[in-house]
């Protein structure tokens, strides 16, 4: 856990009577007054958060899309990157395929 987020649970700890604004805990602790300030009014998040927010697949999709393409490598059919790309997962375009293709190594079934 980071300094701010160790800031953060200071601040949330602290019970009803006690005062400790962010400004304090944050010189308190050593970290920046601003970021410690947002993050706590949820303002901004963390950067996984953002990361998270940012990535075109959850990991319940990326899990499924692993499993189909296992699925249709056992049957003797690997997808190619055509085919992710024309999936249900359209909407999700030549990234999907980028995403997949770090599981699936395509020129090991195509000689690319």
């Amino acid at each position: 856990m980071g300094a701010i987020e160790d800031a953060i649970e200071y601040l949330n700890f602290l019970e009803e009577g006690e005062q400790m604004t962010p400004t304090l805990t944050a010189k308190m602790l050593g970290v920046s007054c601003s970021t410690l300030s947002r993050r706590y009014r949820g303002v901004t998040g963390s950067k996984e958060e953002q990361y998270d927010n940012q990535r075109l697949l959850n990991n319940q999709q990326s899990q499924k899309l692993i499993q189909w393409i296992d699925m249709l490598c056992e049957h003797g059919i690997p997808p190619t990157p055509s085919m992710i790309a024309n999936s249900p997962r359209k909407k999700l375009g030549f990234s999907l395929v980028k995403e997949a293709s770090k599981c699936v190594d395509f020129s090991l079934f195509y000689g690319h």
